[in-house]
C-alpha cells in the first residue's frame, strides 16, 4: 500500500490576463480566471496508476486563495481520494521558498507517513521548477526531476526504480531511490477526464478540506512576504508590435559582413 501526495497549483491560463502588484511584485489572483496547472495532469495520472497497481491512497495538496476550491473539486473528480486547500492571509506574498516551506508542513500534517510526493515539472505561470526540490529539502528526503516512469516499487525494502529523461540528450536514465521521496513528473500534453458525479459529491459534501496556519502553526518570519527573500525590484509590461521584415539587397558575402558589424556594435554597447 502506498501513501501518495500530489502538489498541485492553480494558475492563470492566459498570459495576457496575468496581473502583478507593482508594489510587491506578487501575482494578483483575485478576480482572475484560473485553472489547474497543465503540467500537473502528468503527476495526477502517475499517482492514480500507482494506486491501481499497488493500492493505497492519493491526496492532492494545493496552496492558493479560497477560490481554488473548484479546481481541487475537479481533481477529486479525476479520481484522487482527498484534496486539501492550504490557504491563509498569512501565506499571501510567499515566494517559492516560503511556499515550499508551507507545503512541506502541510504534507507532514495531512500525510505524515507519506511514501511518494509527486509534482508537475513546473508551473505554467512562473516556470521556476523550484518548489518540488525545495519541498524535498524541507522534508529531508531524496528528489528527482523529469520523471517519465516508475518502473517498480519494492515495498518491503522501500526501494523505487524510476526512469527520468535527459531532455537535451534525449536519453533515459534509471535510478534506484530509497523511499520516501519527492519526484517532479516530466510534462505531457494530456487532460484527464472528470467524473461529474465525483465532483458534485465533493462539492456537496465539502470534500476539499481547508488548512490554515492555525493548524500548521508556522513562524510568521518564515511565511508570506516576511519569509520570502526574493525581492522584485521592477515590473515592466512589454508589448511586442509586429514589424515588417527588413529587405536586404546584398549578396551572401556582403550580408555576412553586414550582420557581423551589427553583432559587434551590439557587443560594444554592452561593454
Amino acid at each position: 500500500m502506498l501513501n501518495i501526495a500530489i502538489i498541485t497549483k492553480t494558475v492563470v491560463p492566459i498570459v495576457s490576463t496575468v496581473k502583478v502588484d507593482e508594489r510587491t511584485g506578487s501575482l494578483i489572483r483575485e478576480g482572475v480566471p484560473t485553472t489547474l496547472n497543465p503540467w500537473d495532469y502528468a503527476a495526477i495520472e502517475l499517482a492514480l496508476k500507482l494506486r491501481e497497481e499497488y493500492g493505497g491512497k492519493v491526496v492532492a495538496i494545493s496552496m492558493a486563495p479560497p477560490f481554488a476550491r473548484d479546481v481541487l473539486e475537479d481533481i477529486i473528480g479525476m479520481g484522487v481520494d482527498e484534496a486539501y486547500l492550504v490557504s491563509d492571509r498569512a501565506f499571501a506574498g510567499s515566494d517559492t521558498l516560503a511556499t515550499s516551506y508551507i507545503l512541506a508542513a502541510a504534507i507532514r500534517y495531512v500525510m505524515p507517513d507519506f511514501d511518494i510526493v509527486l509534482a508537475g515539472q513546473e508551473a505554467a505561470d512562473s516556470l521556476t521548477s523550484h518548489v518540488p526540490a525545495q519541498v524535498a529539502s524541507f522534508l529531508s528526503v531524496p528528489y528527482l526531476y523529469y520523471i517519465v516512469n516508475i518502473v517498480k516499487i519494492d515495498l518491503v525494502n522501500r526501494i523505487v526504480n524510476v526512469e527520468r529523461i535527459l531532455e537535451d540528450e534525449d536519453r533515459i536514465e534509471e535510478f534506484k531511490v530509497k523511499l520516501p521521496a519527492v519526484f517532479s513528473v516530466y510534462k505531457k500534453n494530456i487532460i484527464l477526464p472528470i467524473r461529474v458525479s465525483r465532483k458534485i459529491e465533493a462539492k456537496i459534501n465539502r470534500k476539499v478540506k481547508m488548512i490554515t496556519n492555525r493548524e500548521l502553526n508556522l513562524e510568521q518570519s518564515r511565511i508570506g512576504l516576511s519569509g520570502s527573500p526574493t525581492r522584485v525590484s521592477k515590473v515592466v509590461n512589454y508589448t511586442l508590435e509586429p514589424r515588417r521584415p527588413a529587405k536586404v539587397e546584398k549578396n551572401s558575402e556582403e550580408f555576412a559582413k553586414w550582420l557581423l558589424e551589427i553583432v559587434q556594435e551590439k557587443l560594444r554597447e554592452r561593454q
